[in-house]
């Protein structure tokens, strides 16, 4: 996928079935087609991959349980559902969210944040393939006390 396209631009189908695809007879042009789509099994896929840390798994159970308690279980579901969004788009670019030197400043690789209404997802680039989830808080609690613990 590129600039947030969801289909190949050598074969315009979303998504492109690996028989068509056509990396092959490019490899030879002068310039290499970084717009062929990500499922193309004969490139590597330029997305990193996501690691949702433990404490981030328990805190999507927590917020899922209370949303179903205060709210509905559809609530629930959509929430979870933007956060999910959200990872995706962290993992089209990583160094697109705020870095947060407030909050953790000697963490190796920064902390990133990106907004869910109420909520944030915090990680961190761990390494060039890897994107790990630390934490998804609420806006309102004390952020820095609670990442300061791990």
């Amino acid at each position: 996928m590129y600039a947030g396209f969801n289909f190949c631009w050598v074969t315009a189908v979303s998504p492109p079935p690996p028989a068509i695809c056509v990396w092959p007879q490019l490899q030879s042009a002068p310039q290499p087609a970084p717009w062929i789509c990500s499922r193309c099994p004969l490139i590597p896929n330029p997305r990193p991959r996501l690691i949702w840390s433990p404490a981030s798994k328990e805190d999507l159970l927590n917020i899922w349980r209370y949303f179903v308690r205060v709210a509905s279980p559809e609530i629930a579901d959509k929430l979870l559902r933007e956060i999910e969004r959200a990872s995706d788009r962290i993992t089209d670019n990583p160094l697109q969210w705020r870095l947060r030197m407030d909050i953790m400043p000697g963490l190796k690789g920064g902390l990133r944040s990106v907004p869910v209404h109420p909520y944030t997802v915090f990680y961190q680039l761990a390494t060039d393939d890897d994107v790990l989830i630390v934490r998804v808080l609420h806006e309102r609690r004390n952020i820095q006390s609670i990442l300061s613990e791990r």
